[in-house]
């Protein structure tokens, strides 16, 4: 298709004619309408596309020709307009014939498929024909006028708006003109100055006026003068020049004090207002002077520097080195400029290290690096590098100025400053660094520990000095050792109290270090901290432990000990007295045992809590051990008002404990000794007071009792006791009596009771009313016990193979032998010894025993059942058994105490105790056994009741072996002479 383009744009012209060629069609080109309008008559077009603003002819003239030009109907027409943008521009367009109307720019590819369905609706012959009747020729023409003169206005507008630009143009440039840095002034042919800025006038040091006044060479140096007025003179003569031109002349002027003022100056001519001006333009050259001057200086200096300066050029090529580059590599200087990176270098090191940043300085950017360098014959070299584009006047790139630094020794500080920094970053110690040489020494670094121990953060630190960690709390030893060895220059380590931020205390094991420079000036101090708190405690811990009871929190006996002996020190001092109370609860061992230790010490932490509560500020509290308490009453007027205490107490802790879910009755002792009166030693006071409690256990317990000179020889007597049962035990003092057991019915011995008696060298014999309770308390009464059961089954075991017919031997076990988990092991031992079978023991258990510890007797005595001895339960009626335990007891035998025997028939109520108690025996299926029967009457009235078996006095006393063997040996029946009585 054959395409004119009539636009006098050229790069929219050029740039529509490329991309139709594109297309495949043949385009020319015109640059206004009538040379388009030529060159369509001769041409003859498929396609015109025409701006609408050209000269000479506009586009809407161009298609009203071509369309009202017979021979060129069928020339398609399209208007391809910038400027031309109302709807009225394209209504004109499209009634003059154009098959388009497209204002640009417009896409590509959108306007190659506008040409193509031209070409389409071309070949099928329905393109618009227009309207040529004279009416509508006259509304187009109208319309086309109108166009115009809106485009007529327009262009006076934009006429206006560039005669005001002309004149902003003349004022900016006498504004410029103004303040230019260079002074500007104007000549006439005469040399006088008609014209001078700003500058001009703080050069030279004249006013505007001044300068009117004067002519140029005023101020040109005497020296100079005449040879201007030559060169001047004859340029206007002849128009001949002294030199080429009268830009950057080298001259001087004189400012208004006649100090020579090197300038440069550059001069022109022009007419103006019918005369001829010269024009001269004068820079200051004092400050390119001193930057000449500054540059000689910079060469001095580069040549001179240990940093490595040199020119390189884009193909990597020295074209300049300073003197630091020969010293370096050791080289000339012809070894190095004209050779490339690589070569002095290395290739690996240029390749792998250079050579990018050489491409990134070559393409405009500045570089900047650091690097480790293996170079031949060096070494291992760290290198810091800058690489800066080379560049000349017309900003043209020629290559790279390179600087640079070795900083191996830096970088190996740095190392070694890094790692040791990162030790101080990481260690779990708070470490600080003080300043010595600044006010009040403050804190210049704090690591991330220090931040962490004490709460505060890095900022809050920086500047602080470090007492701040010490608040208010300065009086402390620790300080004082730490200011005296800050006076001193020396190091020292203590621990102190600290405080974080919130407050909290902590304590700091702290160590302090003075930091000296080479010249032996202190400069700062290291301060090393660590959080000891959990040292702190668990040694004041260990120290609580060590003098207090764990259980209740109270001193114990260590600290007691202490605790009296200050007591009494004050007491001296001061002529007070003190008491010293000593409370033991009463029957707290059958607590424990029934309701367990839980309970028990739960209950012992508030009978120290009601203790405590009644004593006054300053008296002291301690526990011994189990449920013994001691208390130090200081500064008592007299003994009433030890009473009263004692009695508080007393009264508070008989009051019910609530236990966990548990109701708790409780009694106790308590026993006073008072200081003076009584002893002035602490343990002879400690002494005093257990024996007045003991003394208050004697009078039937639950009492307050002071300590009297009497009771010492009873509580004497009672160690005297002990001693002695223990020196027994060794000695083979113990023997065994033994009491028939009769078969009321049948008027035979059915067995006989096993009972303990001491023959003591020093005492002779000693009741067991007099010695048992003794090894009941001091549990002397376990190693007794085995001494007995072991004895008494050896005894019977003889009897039989001496032909004696019995058929058990009973012995009595205590509660702490039942305790014992070896308890049953150790009978079975001791039968198995006496090669006796188990029903030939009988062993006998008091009610007491078996309530306190209801649950380990229980399971101790089902053991035993299931071994195969009698089991019987002794002194019963005494102990306020409960039913519920009689009946789960695997028991065979009821005794009933002898203080219900005593007095039957004729006392009613002991008669029907015992006739009760053989009742409940017969309904459990138990043999009855009564004690202390002493009468004929007593034996009768047990055996119209039902009892089963009794001993006592009306049969036999307790015998030693040898003199019961007789009676064992008599058989059945009870002899006429009662002489073997005892």
């Amino acid at each position: 298709m054959k395409i004119l383009v009539v636009d006098d744009h050229p790069d929219a012209r050029i740039l529509l004619a490329e991309s139709l060629r594109a297309e495949g069609h043949d385009v020319q080109c015109c640059t206004d309408g009538l040379k388009a309008l030529a060159c369509i008559r001769e041409w003859h077009p498929d396609l015109v596309i025409s701006d609408i603003m050209m000269p000479h002819m506009d586009g809407y003239t161009l298609c009203w020709e071509i369309k009202a030009d017979p021979d060129l109907q069928g020339t398609a027409f399209i208007f391809y307009t910038g400027t031309y943008i109302e709807p009225e521009d394209e209504e004109l367009a499209i009634g003059l014939g154009a098959a388009r109307f497209l204002v640009k720019p417009i896409d590509p590819i959108e306007f190659a498929s506008i040409i193509r369905q031209l070409v389409e609706e071309q070949r099928a012959g329905t393109l618009p024909s227009p309207d040529h009747t004279q009416q509508n020729a006259v509304s187009l023409s109208r319309l086309h006028s109108k166009i115009l003169t809106r485009k007529l206005q327009e262009k006076i507008i934009a006429l206006n708006n560039e005669h005001r630009a002309q004149l902003e143009t003349f004022s900016l440039n006498a504004v410029i003109l103004e303040t230019a840095a260079d002074a500007v002034i104007a000549i006439d042919t005469d040399n006088r100055i008609v014209f001078a800025n700003a500058a001009a006038t703080l050069l030279l040091g004249y006013s505007n006026e001044q300068l009117l006044r004067m002519s140029l060479i005023d101020v040109i140096p005497e020296q100079f003068r005449n040879r201007h007025e030559k060169a001047f003179r004859k340029y206007l003569n002849t128009g001949k020049k002294r030199k080429a031109g009268w830009i950057g002349l080298p001259l001087q002027v004189l400012d208004a004090r006649g100090t020579r003022i090197p300038v440069e100056v550059s001069f022109g001519e022009r007419i103006g207002e019918g005369r001829k001006l010269f024009i001269g333009t004068l820079r200051d050259m004092r400050e390119r002077r001193k930057a000449e001057e500054a540059l000689h200086l910079s060469a001095r200096i580069i040549a001179t520097t240990s940093d490595l300066i040199a020119v390189v050029d884009k193909n990597y090529t020295y074209r300049m080195v300073n003197d630091a580059y020969f010293k370096m590599f050791g080289k000339p200087r012809e070894a190095i400029v004209d050779h490339t990176v690589a070569e002095l270098l290395g290739k690996e090191n240029f390749e792998s290290i250079v050579k990018d940043k050489y491409d990134r300085s070559f393409a405009g950017e500045s570089v900047t690096f650091q690097s480790w360098f293996d170079l031949p014959r060096i070494g291992k070299r760290y290198m810091e590098a800058c690489y800066y584009p080379n560049r000349s006047t017309d900003d043209t790139i020629h290559g790279a100025i390179v600087c640079v630094r070795d900083i191996t020794e830096q970088r190996l500080a740095e190392d070694a400053l890094r790692l040791s920094n990162r030790a101080l970053e990481a260690s779990n110690n708070g470490i600080v660094i003080t300043d010595s040489n600044l006010p009040d020494k403050p804190i210049i670094y704090a690591n991330p520990a220090m931040c962490r121990l004490t709460g505060y953060s890095h900022e809050e630190l920086i500047g602080k000095n470090p007492r701040l960690l010490f608040r208010s709390d300065r009086d402390q030893t620790g300080l004082e050792t730490i200011r005296q060895a800050l006076r001193e220059r020396r190091s020292a380590e203590v621990i102190v109290r600290n405080y974080r931020k919130d407050g909290k205390l902590f304590w700091n094991n702290m160590h302090v270090a003075p930091v000296f420079d080479e010249h032996g000036a202190l400069t700062h101090y290291v301060g090393i901290a660590s959080d000891v708190s959990d040292q702190m405690h668990y040694e004041e811990e260990l120290r609580f432990q060590a003098t207090h009871d764990t259980l209740t929190g109270l001193a114990n006996r260590s600290l007691l000990q202490d605790l009296l002996e200050q007591a009494i020190s004050y007491a001296d001092r001061r002529n007070n007295k003190i008491a010293v109370l000593f409370v033991d609860l009463d029957r707290f061992k059958q607590i424990n045992d029934s309701l367990g230790h839980g309970i028990g010490d739960e209950l012992l932490k508030q009978v120290a809590q009601r203790i405590n509560e009644r004593v006054r500020k300053g008296d002291s509290v301690a526990r011994l051990s189990g449920d013994e308490f001691v208390l130090i009453l200081s500064d008592v007027p007299d003994e009433d008002a030890v009473e009263k205490i004692a009695r508080s107490i007393h009264g508070s802790l008989a009051l019910p404990f609530q236990v966990l879910g548990h109701e708790v009755l409780i009694t106790c002792c308590i026993g006073i000794s008072l200081y003076p009166r009584d002893s002035r030693e602490a343990d002879a006071l400690l002494r005093d007071a257990d024996i007045a409690m003991y003394r208050a256990k004697e009078l039937g317990r639950d009492a307050v009792q002071f300590f009297s000179a009497e009771m010492s020889s009873t509580i004497s007597e009672r160690m005297s006791i002990e001693i002695g049962l223990r020196r027994a035990l060794e000695r083979g003092e113990l023997r065994l009596h033994y009491q028939p057991q009769f078969s009321l019915s049948a008027n035979r011995i059915i067995g006989v009771e096993a009972l303990v008696r001491w023959h003591s060298a020093e005492r002779g014999l000693v009741s067991p009313a007099q010695f048992i309770p003794v090894a009941e308390e001091t549990g002397l009464i376990v190693p007794i016990g085995e001494w007995v059961l072991r004895e008494a089954c050896r005894q019977l075991g003889q009897w039989r193979s001496e032909g004696i017919s019995l058929d058990l031997v009973a012995v009595n076990v205590s509660g702490l032998q039942i305790q014992r988990s070896d308890f049953v092991t150790a009978v079975q031992a001791v039968l198995h010894e006496a090669k006796l079978a188990p029903s030939s023991l009988g062993l006998e258990v008091t009610e007491s025993v078996v309530m306190r510890q209801a649950d380990v007797a229980i399971a101790a005595l089902d053991q035993l059942n299931k071994v195969g001895v009698t089991l019987a339960i002794d002194d019963f009626g005494t102990g306020y058994s409960s039913l519920s335990y009689l009946k789960r007891l695997p028991i065979h035998k009821l005794k009933i105490d002898q203080s219900f025997v005593r007095d039957i028939p004729a006392d009613t109520n002991d008669a029907a105790i015992a006739r009760a108690v053989i009742a409940l025996g017969k309904s459990l299926q138990l043999r009855v056994v009564a004690e202390g029967i002493e009468t004929d009457e007593q034996r009768m009235f047990l055996i119209k009741e039902g009892c089963d078996d009794g001993q006592g006095y009306f049969f036999s006393r307790p015998l030693p072996p040898e003199e019961l063997e007789p009676l064992l040996r008599a058989g059945p029946g009870k002899p006429e002479s009662t002489d073997w009585v005892i």
